[in-house]
């Protein structure tokens, strides 16, 4: 577990009952950071969650095509990759469930999405779960990433793409 937040494991601790399974190592780390020192290691991951929001969008490092190779590189064969998000998919409002589809597709093709409000069209929480394989999963959709456009490290205007979004309601 990656947190940067070194509070956290004793706020969870104390407020929610958490404790550690032996096989978990928590790491007080930025999540990006972490991922850059191990990627081409031979850290081998089951599942890979991602859970980063400042407010409610995701940080820019976490949404570009570099970042996504370098966690789909930690998977195990049969890996997972799961997402939580706070994401939009109505008209002018859809570029940041985009990204973060994106992020991930070109490496783990096979995309399933379940929202917290189904009939939700603006913002809303949606799980992501990103795969090489095809799996039956009950309660999400699949979803067709080809044309969603991945972004880089140098360019990820993620903050943009929440104005337009705020802008479209």
């Amino acid at each position: 577990m990656v947190e940067i937040d070194t509070e956290l494991e004793a706020i969870s601790r104390e407020y929610f009952r958490f404790e550690k399974p032996e096989n978990v190592t928590v790491y007080a780390e930025d999540a990006r950071s972490y991922v850059n020192r191990i990627s081409g290691t031979d850290e081998v991951y089951d599942a890979i969650i991602v859970d980063a929001f400042s407010d409610t969008d995701v940080p820019w490092q976490f949404v570009t095509g570099d970042f996504g190779r370098k966690v789909a590189g930690l998977l195990a064969e049969n890996g997972v990759v799961i997402a939580n998000t706070v994401s939009a998919l109505g008209t002018g409002c859809s570029g940041i469930f985009e990204a973060e589809v994106a992020t991930y597709s070109p490496y783990l093709p096979h995309v399933y999405v379940k929202s917290q409000n189904p009939h939700a069209t603006g913002a809303t929480n949606r799980e992501l779960v990103f795969a090489r394989d095809k799996l039956a999963l009950e309660g999400y959709d699949s979803v067709d990433a080809a044309h969603f456009r991945s972004y880089t490290d140098d360019f990820a205007p993620i903050e943009h793409l929440w104005q337009a979004c705020l802008s479209a309601y």
